[in-house]
């Protein structure tokens, strides 16, 4: 009798358990879906980033940023605000739901968002442009970190600066400089991290004193 009963106490646990979210076929979703996923984990008290922290939003937002750039040329707008909004609802849906279980296929998924960024090319110019194309989306896009951005957007004019010569060789019109640096902003994006690609960065292209 009492193993019965603990049969049916097992069965009754087993009916409760919340189900995983569907894993979705296209990257956009799966962007928006792993971006929800990561906002929860922050929220966890063993987690080593603060969830309001400036690290915390590039880590959240990476997810969007990948989705725009993989298998581009240029960063695609439509994708970033589509990868948001679907970030804000599945944010809602995983609150019924096992959240845990789609964290391995979020990290297969999306391998950019958890590794360091390589290093740097020593080219001033390819450098240059990779850091400008990150630091400027973070400079236009930090609202909330208004120091952070201004940083961020200080630390673009530095890249730009050290880029300019060969982009202005390589580049005779303003289209021909835009899609230029769109590849490399592309670039910027599935680096790896953010934070530690704005890092290397700020040690390349250092405040210059006085």
């Amino acid at each position: 009798m009492r193993r019965t009963a603990l049969g049916l106490a097992g069965l009754a646990l087993a009916g409760c358990q919340p189900p995983a979210p569907a894993w979705p076929s296209e990257l956009e979703a799966q962007a928006g879906l792993c971006s929800a996923v990561h906002v929860i984990r922050l929220r966890e008290r063993d987690s080593a980033t603060p969830p309001g922290s400036f690290d915390a939003f590039l880590q959240i937002l990476h997810y969007a940023m990948i989705a725009s750039a993989r298998g581009r040329e240029r960063i695609e707008l439509r994708a970033l605000d589509s990868v948001s909004r679907r970030a804000g609802v599945a944010q809602v849906e995983l609150r019924e739901q096992d959240w845990q279980a789609r964290v391995a296929d979020c990290a297969a998924a999306f391998p950019e968002a958890r590794r360091p960024a390589g290093r740097l090319p020593e080219a001033p110019f390819e450098a240059g442009m990779i850091c400008f194309g990150l630091a400027d989306f973070v400079a236009r896009t930090a609202a909330d970190f208004p120091r952070e951005a201004v940083a961020a957007s200080d630390l673009a004019e530095r890249a730009l600066a050290a880029a300019a010569p060969e982009l202005t060789r390589q580049a005779r019109t303003n289209d021909e400089a835009e899609r230029l640096g769109e590849r490399y902003r592309v670039r910027a994006f599935l680096a790896g991290t953010p934070s530690s690609l704005l890092d290397q960065c700020a040690q390349r292209f250092p405040v210059r004193a006085g």
